[in-house]
């Protein structure tokens, strides 16, 4: 990944060049957490501008201009209805107009914050391609096609309309959206936690609740729409609870996805872009 920043070769901290005496990193290179920040100024990060800046060198460099290309991407993986990620299963079909882009980010088995109601929630992603509301993509970015293809990695995201995952790394890749789109965080059941890290607005708004931690701070930054999801109790249920308990459990937790609540932010999300993109205040990325 580093290599998408710079065409010198990165230097491994710890390990001595051929020749030479050896250099820190950040003399080489520019690195991810100085380009995009989690958590805003007050903690050393980038304004708005210069965060989009920042992405702008990534595109332009030489190693991802001459990746895998956007259109094939597209073609291979959206431009069907319900495509898998690294499988290509997706049947094409002709679109009368153009539905908003989906991209769904699985996490690995037997890895934490793993979806336990997958199929749920692929079911889901299936019924909205099959209406016509959304072109839909699944990736696993730590599967054997895509885990050393950062740049592709950065391409299915950058094309996406609505990125949807559970909580960790590959939901990062929303800082290379287009503005104005819309990321959806799937969190694990949290009784007490969510007050901090998943929370709703005084409204009961899950949108844009959030922007003191991780993704919703990431989306603030790059100008996207938030939107965290907690999940359900699992059917084994949880030992435990309190706000004690649910910080040293939460980030290992199985999520069981609230796929109603899912279908309904979802549906928000179609409805908030439409609206942008009738209003002119959305770039047409991604639906040429």
């Amino acid at each position: 990944f580093l290599q998408l920043f710079s065409d010198l070769d990165p230097i491994v901290l710890g390990e001595s060049p051929a020749s030479g005496p050896e250099l820190l990193c950040f003399e080489q290179l520019l690195w991810g957490h100085e380009a995009v920040t989690l958590f805003g100024r007050d903690k050393g990060g980038l304004d708005r501008a210069a965060a989009r800046r920042a992405v702008g060198v990534v595109a332009a460099s030489p190693l991802f201009a001459t990746a895998t290309s956007r259109a094939s991407l597209d073609a291979r993986f959206f431009l069907g209805s319900g495509a898998d990620i690294g499988t290509g299963n997706g049947a094409s079909r002709p679109l009368g107009h153009h539905p908003w882009r989906l991209l769904y980010v699985m996490r690995p088995q037997n890895t934490k914050r793993l979806v336990e109601n997958e199929a749920s929630v692929a079911d889901l992603l299936q019924r909205l391609a099959d209406d016509g509301r959304a072109l839909v993509a699944r990736a696993d970015f730590a599967g054997e096609e895509l885990a050393l293809d950062a740049a592709a990695q950065w391409w299915l995201a950058s094309m996406s309309d609505v990125l949807v995952g559970p909580h960790g790394m590959g939901l990062a890749w929303s800082a290379f959206m287009a503005e104005g789109r819309v990321l959806v965080e799937l969190m694990p059941h949290m009784r007490s936690l969510d007050r901090q890290l998943c929370r709703r607005s005084a409204t009961g708004s899950r949108w844009d609740a959030t922007p003191m931690y991780a993704y919703g701070g990431l989306a603030q930054m790059m100008g996207l729409r938030h939107v965290c999801i907690v999940g359900e109790p699992l059917e084994d249920g949880q030992q435990g609870s309190g706000l004690a308990f649910e910080l040293g459990a939460w980030h290992s937790s199985a999520i069981r996805a609230d796929v109603a609540a899912l279908e309904s932010e979802l549906e928000a999300a179609f409805e908030w872009l439409e609206g942008e993109r009738a209003g002119g205040r959305l770039a047409e990325e991604g639906h040429s």
